[in-house]
């Protein structure tokens, strides 16, 4: 096997706050470490590290077909071991979804594949033994849908189809809830009258189901696009829409965000972002700290202005709405 040389590092943090502080003199102090050189397969896909400096970390590489690699190191970056997961005996042509990190060191591996038999696309999981850095063999199911399944959120400008899971997850920020979400085929092609159901599930840290609900959107596609999901730590399920209160038009600037909030019994509430004086050019993320969610993004201060800055708001049930 062909090798890269590489070398670990890990950075942390003493300071760190989603929210900025514009009155706090306090510095966030990062502390760089510097393990030993190791090895990366060449001509291998770079799947990620995952773990900690108390538990150590692994390193996942896939080879697309042949096999999955896995590599262990302590929690200073030395090499402990390594395996090789055989794939040439997987569905053909299943999809990489990568690596579920769960609360309490839990990893899963997961992918996705087409049952043909059951005429079902699958998405499933392995165990991901951490102390060992070896995938277990067992297969457990996490969502399977009637035909092909579309995602929730567009693909990737770069992303290629028959490459692509059409299953979005999403992990909370104590890493104690899963959501799996995928969008059943519309039953209607024109953009107007199509109005997007959205199938929500959500899991603990060992991937046990809690619940699992289908939402009907309340725009139409001609009105809204979907653009980011999130779970919270109580497994509330977001999703932010950009909408178009005029339909989509040549006007790039007729728009508005909302955060909708997709619940157990299937309801959906619609939380407005309110800036008053203020243009959301942009949502990034949907974040948890504390019992607060909130979301940033990108403002300007005039309607399709050039980029002022960063905005941090907070979710709120009360007043929904997100301020």
């Amino acid at each position: 096997m062909h090798r890269l040389i590489a070398l670990f590092l890990t950075v942390s943090s003493s300071s760190f706050s989603l929210i900025a502080q514009t009155n706090s003199t306090e510095k966030n102090k990062l502390k760089v470490s510097f393990g030993i050189p190791f090895e990366l397969p060449v001509k291998y896909t770079h799947m990620g590290f995952y773990g900690n400096a108390e538990a150590g970390y692994i390193q996942v590489a896939m080879r697309p077909g042949k096999e999955l690699y896995v590599q262990k190191f302590n929690g200073t970056g030395s090499f402990e071991s390594d395996a090789i997961q055989d794939l040439t005996n997987y569905p053909k042509d299943f999809k990489n979804q990568g690596i579920i990190e769960m609360a309490g060191n839990k990893f899963f591996w997961t992918f996705s594949y087409i049952d043909k038999a059951q005429n079902k696309e699958m998405l499933v999981y392995q165990v991901l033994d951490f102390g060992n850095g070896q995938i277990l063999d067992q297969e457990f199911p996490l969502a399977e849908s009637e035909g092909k399944t579309t995602p929730t959120l567009p693909l990737f400008a770069n992303a290629k189809p028959e490459e692509s899971s059409f299953y979005n997850v999403a992990i909370s920020s104590d890493k104690t809830k899963l959501l799996v979400s995928y969008k059943i085929l519309p039953l209607e092609k024109t953009e107007s009258k199509n109005f997007d159901v959205i199938k929500s599930a959500i899991f603990d840290v060992n991937l046990k189901k809690l619940w699992e609900a289908e939402s009907t959107l309340p725009y139409s596609d001609q009105e809204m696009e979907n653009e980011n999901l999130a779970v919270d730590n109580k497994g509330n399920v977001y999703l932010t829409a950009r909408v178009y209160p005029n339909g989509k038009n040549d006007n790039k600037t007729d728009y508005v965000y909302e955060i909708l909030q997709m619940k157990q019994d299937g309801t959906v509430a619609k939380f407005p972002i309110l800036a008053e004086g203020k243009f959301i050019k942009s949502v990034y993320s949907v974040k948890q700290q504390g019992d607060n969610v909130y979301v940033g993004g990108l403002f300007s201060n005039t309607v399709g202005g050039s980029n002022e800055g960063v905005y941090v708001l907070r979710v709120s049930a009360d007043s929904a709405a997100v301020y």
